[in-house]
């Protein structure tokens, strides 16, 4: 599972969000990924590119965390 934090890329971080993901992660035995990235008033660039370099990621390397790359799920936490 890859976590995106809802905020707009504007508030908080990844961590301030991702609670309730731990239930998913224990009941559903699956790995989770993250990943941080500037806020848009740091950083100007498209979001949309940083926040999917994750998965890719997880798919590219999906080996050595362990995980099949056809069953990678994206989700944010917004209005949880």
């Amino acid at each position: 599972m890859y976590f995106i934090h809802g905020g707009g890329t504007v508030l908080s971080d990844r961590f301030t969000t991702m609670v309730w993901c731990f239930d998913w992660v224990k009941q559903l035995d699956v790995v989770l990924l993250s990943a941080e990235f500037t806020k848009a008033l740091e950083n100007t660039a498209p979001k949309v590119a940083g926040c999917m370099a994750g998965p890719k990621w997880g798919a590219e390397h999906h080996s050595e965390i362990g995980v099949d790359p056809e069953k990678i799920v994206v989700t944010e936490a917004w209005g949880e």
